[in-house]
């Protein structure tokens, strides 16, 4: 067996096609728009499906919260090349 030792990345990556859950609550009930840089329309209404996939992080700890890009590259948590695959790679398995 070949094993590598290896730096786990500690962020969830999703991708969304449909406003519901968490976003719908931030969306509706906090009434934000921007999400991982990207902003929504207003009106959009529960379980609508979204102009095309939207991808949106949180970091994995004791509790999750959210971050964005930004954070993401200023925290040097990735490089900005490793986030754009990890992007990529997310939404065409999507």
């Amino acid at each position: 067996m070949l094993v590598k030792e290896v730096r786990p990345i500690l962020l969830e990556i999703i991708v969304r096609g449909y406003i519901t859950g968490s976003l719908w609550k931030k969306y509706y009930t906090e009434g934000r728009r921007t999400f991982a840089g990207v902003t929504l329309p207003e009106g959009l209404k529960k379980f609508q499906a979204l102009s095309g996939p939207l991808v949106t992080y949180t970091t994995k700890s004791i509790t999750d919260e959210e971050i964005n890009p930004e954070e993401i590259l200023a925290q040097k948590i990735l490089s900005k090349e490793h986030l754009d695959k990890i992007k990529l790679v997310a939404t065409k398995l999507f």
